[in-house]
């Protein structure tokens, strides 16, 4: 059976306005339709060519898809001359294939005459960037720019700084505060010791005054106010310092010094007996201020409070300032206070203050703070929490049982070992060697301290020494995890040298 295709034509693709179905296969039988009449087409006015675009040059929508019905026509005519269908034609077949791999190439937009050379894309951006390191280099910062040098990273911090002991820190701070600048600050006593008269003025005028500045301030207002305060009038003092203190406290000293000297007031309030007052601070507080306010202002106060550190961690409560504030209303009670923390003014609102009626006073002393940090450890001052958590290791190992010692000891023993296993695999100098700190990539095996428990009969079973190791880990003094492998492991979260004072003072003694 031979078939019946219509006449191919390549010679109009690229200008003609044929469409894919001028080469469609036709069956060999066909139907006879009736033709349709073929009204003439409406002559729309043709559009003035763009500039940029050649006329008569087809959009490369439209060739793309003159190529797509080419392509298909000659992959047609191949697939029929494979199969037999017709005739071999070798023009044709030539034909076909050229037309397919014409095809396949990609299609370029020629309608625009503009071509945009990537050579001269850089060269622009090349002189574009050359002109702004020009102006750059006109003024002294870019020469300094191209001239400098990146230093070099050094890993050598204070963190690796080998620990010292509290009499060796104290012997080096003593001595640097007699050397360095002591004329200078004798100097700045003298200036400020000057200046006493003009303070007592202030209070006896119903101020309050707050000392700040660089330096202990104790010395100096202990002075003052042993000097010119009247050895009749009570004195209070207290040391805000100290994290012990408690405002009620406080609050009692100084009701039993306004109760003594004003008995008859508070027994016309129908407090005879001193024990009489209420034991809630906030209604003594409002009684005590209440009752004072009946009295006139004399000459001389019944109470002078010095307060050391009025920023301290137990007064700067909210509550505990809030109560101060009004205790410190009371015009017959001279209030002289001093602060170290930068942020201390952020304590107190507006109705503070102005109970307070402060009047503030830099005095810039450079004495060192040797009675305020008593009573914390000056060498764990500015290091991680972690390692402040180790003042209360002590505590906790004279609370505990002798057994709970020594679990907590062999635990130390195996974290001292893998310590310096750590250090010579990692070959670090003898000065690194105290800043390791305990983590989960130094740490020891679960069941190796077990054990070594177990053959010291330290505990009698896994289940007492999961019950003594639950202890230490609730005071975050060992840390439990399991590592990738799903084994057990423990670490102390402190330093190597850390956990050897944890030995030295608290379990070997």
């Amino acid at each position: 059976m031979s078939r019946r295709k219509a006449p191919v034509s390549y010679s109009g693709l690229d200008t003609s306005d044929v469409s894919d179905e001028d080469f469609e296969v036709e069956d060999e039988v066909s139907t006879p339709k009736r033709r349709k009449t073929t009204s003439p087409r409406k002559q729309t006015p043709r559009r003035t060519a763009s500039p940029r675009k050649v006329p008569g040059t087809p959009s490369p929508v439209k060739r793309s898809l003159h190529d797509k019905s080419a392509r298909k026509k000659a992959n047609r005519t191949l697939l029929d001359q494979s199969l037999g269908l017709v005739s071999e034609d070798e023009d044709e077949i030539e034909l076909a294939e050229r037309i397919i791999g014409e095809s396949r190439a990609p299609i370029l937009d020629s309608s625009n005459d503009f071509h945009t050379d990537e050579r001269s894309l850089a060269n622009v951006g090349a002189l574009i960037a050359a002109e702004d390191r020009v102006l750059f280099l006109d003024s002294s910062e870019g020469y300094f720019d191209q001239h400098k040098t990146r230093g070099r990273g050094n890993a050598n911090t204070m963190a690796k700084a080998p620990a010292i002991d509290h009499s060796v820190f104290f012997k080096y701070t003593n001595q640097a505060n007699e050397l360095f600048h002591a004329d200078q600050k004798k100097m700045l006593r003298h200036a400020y010791r000057g200046m006493f008269s003009q303070w007592i003025f202030e209070l006896s005028e119903g101020f309050s005054l707050l000392f700040y500045g660089l330096g202990s301030k104790r010395e100096l207002l202990t002075d003052f106010v042993c000097e010119k305060v009247d050895s009749e009038i009570p004195i209070l003092v207290i040391n805000g310092y100290n994290a012990s203190v408690q405002f009620k406290s406080v609050l009692n000293s100084v009701v039993d010094v306004l109760y003594e000297n004003h008995e008859d007031i508070f027994a016309k309030k129908g407090f005879v007996v001193r024990n009489k007052l209420p034991k809630d601070v906030d209604l003594l507080v409002k009684l005590v201020v209440d009752t004072m306010r009946d009295i006139e202002a004399g000459s001389k106060p019944s109470l002078v409070v010095l307060c050391h550190n009025v920023d301290g961690e137990s007064l700067r409560i909210d509550k505990a300032s809030t109560h101060l504030s009004q205790l410190m209303s009371i015009s017959q009670i001279w209030f002289v206070a001093s602060v170290d923390h930068i942020m201390a003014p952020l304590m107190w609102d507006s109705a503070k203050l102005a109970s307070y009626n402060f009047v503030w006073h830099d005095v810039t002393t450079f004495a060192p703070y040797t009675v305020e940090t008593s009573f914390d450890d000056p060498l764990l001052l500015g290091k991680k929490a972690e390692a402040q958590g180790a003042k209360g290791v002590k505590y906790v190992l004279e609370s505990v049982t002798p057994n709970h010692r020594s679990l907590y000891k062999n635990l130390i023993y195996c974290q001292l070992e893998e310590f310096h296993n750590v250090a010579d695999k990692r070959k670090l100098p003898e000065a690194e060697v105290g800043a390791l700190t305990g983590s989960t990539s130094i740490s020891v095996d679960y069941d190796k301290v077990l054990t070594e428990c177990l053959n010291e009969l330290t505990v009698s079973n896994k289940k007492d020494f999961q019950e003594k190791l639950k202890e230490f880990m609730d005071h975050k003094m060992v840390v439990a995890f399991d590592d990738k492998m799903g084994m057990k492991k423990l670490y102390i979260p402190f330093s190597k040298d850390v956990v050897q004072q944890i030995l030295e003072g608290y379990l070997d003694a």
